[in-house]
């Protein structure tokens, strides 16, 4: 059934293949990649006053480099679209999918190859740790630090909380609004980082042809305005989450 499964999500993440679709894994120095552990996900749809809920709009905005591997997606596929979290969020399963698809459309994407002898003690965070190892993340953002850090540090990868991650990426959103809007508008219509552009970085693909297909079928899918305006919905007016209040 998990093979099944597997297989058809690569199918659906694999249509982003039209130039504005889910980016190779790539190496460009200079630009910050993140990991958004799944509790991150359920934050940022369940409430619209928190950390987490920036995090996701400065992900698809392409304020920093998003990583995402299919096992995270389906993960998050999985537990966003649990009933008791519909219910919260206000969406149906389609839209929290409409959602994800244009995470999909702005990340990069990172295959995992083999699995590594268990660091920590939930199979579900080895998976996370797996996608920011070898995704070259810089930072892994979840509401469990003590759970992922000790894994974490080995590899050099800063563990940190929404609201910390926020204030660092918030810091950094530096360029003035009319600026921005325009690098915005070139990056999407390059498919590649806001970060990249304004670094004029040089990026070297690394991935596999099979995780491509995967997320180029569900990025092409992606609608980053309409995920927008879901997220408008989703949630509204619902308390942040414990330790998710923006300060």
């Amino acid at each position: 059934m998990w093979q099944r499964l597997d297989e058809v999500h690569k199918a659906r993440f694999a249509t982003a293949a039209s130039g504005t679709a889910a980016r190779e894994l790539t190496v460009v120095e200079g630009i910050l990649r993140i990991v958004l552990d799944t509790d991150v996900m359920v934050a940022a749809l369940r409430s619209d006053r928190g950390a987490s809920r920036r995090l996701v709009l400065a992900a698809l905005d392409r304020d920093f480099e998003l990583l995402l591997s299919v096992p995270l997606m389906i993960e998050y596929e999985a537990v966003l679209t649990r009933p008791e979290h519909l219910q919260e969020i206000g969406l149906t399963a389609r839209e929290v999918n409409e959602v994800l698809d244009a995470l999909v459309r702005v990340s990069i994407q990172v295959p995992l190859r083999f699995l590594w002898r268990p660091r920590l003690r939930d199979p579900a965070d080895e998976m996370v740790l797996e996608t920011a190892v070898k995704g070259g993340a810089d930072w892994l953002v979840t509401f469990y630090v003590r759970h992922l850090a000790a894994g974490a540090r080995d590899f050099g990868i800063r563990v940190m909380r929404p609201p910390d991650a926020w204030k660092v990426v918030h810091k950094h959103q530096r360029l003035q609004a009319s600026l921005l809007d325009e690098a915005r508008r070139v990056s999407e219509a390059e498919g590649v980082a806001l970060n990249q552009i304004i670094n004029v970085a040089v990026a070297e693909k690394l991935s596999a042809l099979r995780t491509e297909e995967y997320f180029r079928e569900r990025g092409q899918r992606g609608n980053v305005g309409r995920a927008k305006r879901l997220l408008k919905r989703a949630g509204r007016g619902n308390p942040a989450v414990p330790d998710d209040e923006l300060k």
